[in-house]
């Protein structure tokens, strides 16, 4: 049984991991400009510097692989804060995640009027971090601890918290406004690939972290009581839980915008 179980998983990834792909060929060959599966192909192995070679090469390829990475870290942030939270309607933000990162970088950009790439990412990682932090000791009070429940209550008020001082910041600062729109509507349109080159390692450690801690989630799914049985430090467990969130959804800002606005590359097709 278990075998087969096993078998039906492995089949299952397979078929997705085959979609993504096809998904991914699609983006790069159709849309506005007139392409084709050939013209595809030369612009990586034969380029002449045409118009098509270098959409293609500049604008539908870096918005693909953006596409996935976002896609994937997402899905693998969702899964954990599912499984944490034991909430089916769970996403990064429950932990206040988008909130403190979109406002860390208003902050700055705001009162600091900085542009750097690097500055908004380990800016929105603190920002990130600060509001994991948070939710994190809020849903900590009381005799229960931690429970699901409590950090559902607190991710929303923290959520709320940092919203509103972000939204304070833009109503006060048109300036900012103007220049954080694209970041706060959300959006892989016209990013580089040197984003993702920058934020890929941040990325990859969240994924093999995510990799790691499969089997002790898979515990986690069964409850604190029977994780806490079976050895498990779950207090611990869920602080790691916390930071592979903040790996995966802190960059993101830099890569889409704003976090809960999830735009696949599909879907985009007939912009170039």
């Amino acid at each position: 049984m278990d075998k087969m179980l096993s078998g039906k998983r492995i089949l299952k990834f397979v078929i997705v991991t085959i979609v993504l792909i096809l998904l991914m060929g699609m983006s790069i060959i159709l849309g506005y400009t007139n392409t084709s599966i050939r013209l595809s192909y030369e612009a990586f192995t034969s380029f002449d510097g045409s118009n098509e070679h270098l959409i293609i090469q500049t604008v539908r390829l870096p918005r693909a692989l953006i596409a996935a990475s976002v896609g994937a870290s997402l899905a693998i942030a969702g899964v954990y804060m599912q499984t944490l939270t034991k909430n089916p309607l769970a996403s990064p933000g429950i932990l206040g995640i988008n909130a403190g990162a979109s406002f860390a970088v208003v902050f700055v950009l705001s009162v600091f009027s900085v542009s750097s790439l690097s500055i908004f990412t380990w800016v929105s990682f603190l920002g990130a971090a600060i509001a994991a932090l948070a939710v994190y000791f809020i849903g900590g009070v009381g005799r229960q601890g931690l429970t699901p429940m409590k950090i559902t209550l607190a991710g929303a008020a923290i959520t709320a918290l940092f919203s509103s001082f972000t939204q304070g910041i833009l109503v006060s600062n048109e300036a900012a406004l103007d220049e954080v729109l694209f970041w706060l509507s959300g959006s892989i349109q016209g990013r580089k690939l040197e984003i993702l080159v920058f934020v890929f390692p941040y990325l990859f450690l969240g994924w093999l972290l995510a990799l790691i801690m499969t089997p002790m989630m898979n515990v986690m799914a069964m409850g604190d009581d029977v994780a806490k049985g079976l050895g498990l430090k779950v207090g611990l467990l869920k602080l790691t839980v916390g930071v592979i969130v903040i790996l995966l959804a802190g960059d993101l800002l830099q890569l889409q915008g704003r976090l809960v606005l999830l735009v696949l590359s599909f879907l985009t097709l007939h912009e170039v």
